[in-house]
């Protein structure tokens, strides 16, 4: 008996680390092939990538058309993890109709569903967030939903498009920019980015980490651009000293810079009470 709680004990436990790894979640689908469906480590029922976002030139977003009387396509993140206080979902979308290749403004009937959902219980049900809707041109429209009624839990995001039978319009939904993150003011914000000095940036074989105004043990993580965790590692920190980290320090994670591939990354530090997130390039 004790064995068994043991086992399943460490098996939760497990599953806990896997899920909070996840968090925060960005993607803005750069990474992914175009002309291809939406890669791992999303979960995709007929959402492809197209250049059609919102770069200049188009860049990559993922994309759904429903051309055909009650289908359904879906998009879902993977297990984001518990969520922490003040997480904010937010991404750029937009549902227009097209005809010979030009994007147009559409109008829904009764019963087309384009939502944005969340379920708590690992995708066995769902619950609307958000009813997404056209605007009145093709622009895409910038969302932000806060998760402050999901902070503790572990969650997955599904965007559920269906066109209705009495639809008379064929739709294409594009969805760009997406993440889930801990929001901060501006103000925070700022002060936040001047407290963690990262450099030299871009990386090659060392990286120093300083945090000002904090003294102990941080988790340092880097975060793909797809959202996936590359490397871990806790470090302890001084207030005004450099902490230096060989880039090939990250080995308990498999990890080093000549396996690394060339790109931007997200730096994750955090401490028991703090959240720094920075941008950084290796190559």
């Amino acid at each position: 008996m004790k064995k068994t709680f043991l086992a399943a004990f460490i098996l939760a436990f497990a599953a806990h680390i896997c899920w909070a790894q996840v968090f925060p979640f960005v993607d803005d689908f750069s990474t992914h092939t175009n002309f291809s469906l939406v890669k791992a480590p999303w979960k995709t029922k007929n959402f492809n990538v197209y250049a059609r976002g919102t770069g200049s030139p188009a860049s990559f977003c993922a994309q759904t058309g429903l051309s055909t009387f009650g289908r359904f396509d879906s998009l879902i993140t993977p297990t984001l993890g518990i969520v922490p206080a003040n997480t904010v979902l937010s991404f750029n979308y937009r549902i227009v109709q097209y005809l010979g290749g030009t994007p147009l403004a559409t109008t829904l009937v009764a019963n087309d569903k384009f939502n944005v959902e969340i379920s708590t219980n690992g995708g066995a049900s769902w619950t609307i967030l958000s009813a997404l809707t056209p605007a009145a041109d093709v622009s895409f429209t910038n969302k932000s939903i806060p998760l402050s009624a999901y902070t503790g839990q572990n969650v997955k995001i599904r965007f559920y498009c269906e066109r209705a039978t009495s639809a008379t319009n064929d739709y294409t939904f594009h969805l760009d920019d997406f993440a889930v993150q801990v929001a901060t003011t501006t103000e925070n914000r700022a002060v936040k980015e001047n407290n963690l000095i990262v450099f030299p940036n871009p990386v090659n074989n060392e990286l120093n980490i300083k945090i000002v105004n904090f003294t102990g043990n941080a988790i340092v993580q880097l975060i793909d651009l797809a959202g996936r965790l590359v490397a871990t590692k806790s470090l302890q920190f001084t207030d005004g000293t450099a902490t230096q980290l060989l880039a090939n320090e990250f080995r308990a994670n498999g990890f080093s810079a000549k396996n690394l591939p060339q790109g931007v990354y997200f730096l994750i530090v955090k401490t028991e009470t703090d959240y720094f997130t920075q941008k950084v390039a290796f190559f």
